[in-house]
């Protein structure tokens, strides 16, 4: 009896372990899209950088409380509106690595450890007027809310 209650309780275990690990390799997934199509061709400092703009808002109350509800939240991420190939697995296993990276290893590029916002230079959206810029990466510039 005692045997057959502690293989239940294992198995329930089991399957918990198991349910998290797929909810943790979604989170992983949604993470390296948004890195390989926001900053393919970024260098490594600035894939970490998007990569921590998604986790920063994570953690905001404004955002979805996901990785995957920050990437997809509706008019957040560009490319979420239309689907797009993966045509670099070369760039995306490294996307994969680098979300990896900032989730398990919890890795963050602390130089804009507040940041929520950024933009590709070669746009210049509305938005960016209400916000406060800290630093430029590659062909990005990172912002933070002004009063912040």
């Amino acid at each position: 009896m005692i045997l057959q209650l502690a293989t239940i309780i294992l198995m329930g275990l089991t399957a918990k372990t198991d349910s998290l690990t797929k909810i943790q390799e979604q989170e992983a997934e949604c993470l390296a899209k948004n890195i390989y199509y926001e900053a393919p061709d970024e260098p490594y400092e600035g894939k970490l950088a998007v990569a921590t703009v998604t986790l920063n808002r994570v953690k905001h109350k404004q955002f979805p409380k996901t990785v995957c509800g920050v990437v997809y939240q509706k008019f957040q991420f560009s490319w979420t509106a239309k689907p797009y190939p993966i045509r670099d697995m070369k760039i995306y296993k490294e996307a994969k690595r680098i979300a990896r990276e900032v989730l398990f290893e919890h890795k963050r590029l602390p130089t804009i450890k507040n940041a929520m916002y950024f933009h590709n230079m070669t746009v210049k959206p509305k938005w960016s007027l209400a916000m406060l810029p800290i630093q430029r990466i590659g062909g990005h510039i990172f912002y933070v809310s002004k009063g912040t």
